[in-house]
């Protein structure tokens, strides 16, 4: 499972905005963007909206569970099969 979570670069630490407790023992791999991080301050609103984005991307990541006619392995082996034409 893949999932973003905003943050910014301290020094040597990685600061993310949003609560990650969850996701502890998980490797990480950072993806630097080439924008420079805003200074203003993180409203109420920000946070709901972080919220929200991380129920959408756990619900996204959940979405193979309900498949019980093919496995993720299997569907990703087709996917990139390719198409063939005769």
């Amino acid at each position: 499972m893949l999932t973003a979570v905003n943050g910014y670069i301290d020094g040597n630490k990685v600061i993310v905005n949003e609560n990650i407790a969850d996701w502890q023992g998980r490797n990480v791999i950072v993806t630097i963007l080439d924008t420079l991080r805003n200074k203003n301050t993180t409203t109420m609103a920000d946070v709901k909206d972080n919220a929200k984005r991380i129920a959408a991307a756990k619900e996204l990541a959940g979405l193979w569970q309900t498949r019980d006619d093919i496995s993720v392995d299997d569907m990703v082996r087709n996917m990139r099969r390719g198409r063939n034409f005769d």
